[in-house]
């Protein structure tokens, strides 16, 4: 039987949240990316990979799990007061991201205070 957490979240191999954003440039050039008013208030931590299991039909009509990976950025607020800016601001901030590193990456974002 297997533990739930190697079912819900995992890493694969050396993919490291940090080391990613650090190496796409992401964490330099953050306020380039979202603007100055999210930049300012918002520093990238790093990136979080999980495992979502949606049930889906197979070709003998049987139920079967599949995995789908998302990755959702970090954020960490300066002020808890920006948590309601950047949940209003979510989509462009993904879309600004994942622009910048030219492919779709991020799917959602999690602050931190």
């Amino acid at each position: 039987m297997k533990d739930i957490s190697s079912i819900f979240c995992f890493t694969e191999g050396r993919e490291n949240g940090n080391d990613i954003l650090s190496q796409s440039g992401i964490t330099t050039h953050w306020k380039d990316i979202v603007g100055s008013d999210i930049g300012t208030c918002t520093t990238p931590v790093k990136l979080s990979y999980t495992a979502n299991l949606t049930i889906g039909m197979s070709t003998q009509r049987s139920e079967a799990l599949e995995k789908k990976r998302t990755c959702i950025l970090i954020l960490k607020l300066h002020n808890p007061s920006f948590v309601l800016k950047i949940k209003l601001n979510e989509q462009l901030i993904v879309e600004r991201v994942n622009t910048y590193v030219g492919e779709s990456l991020i799917s959602s974002i999690s602050c931190n205070v």
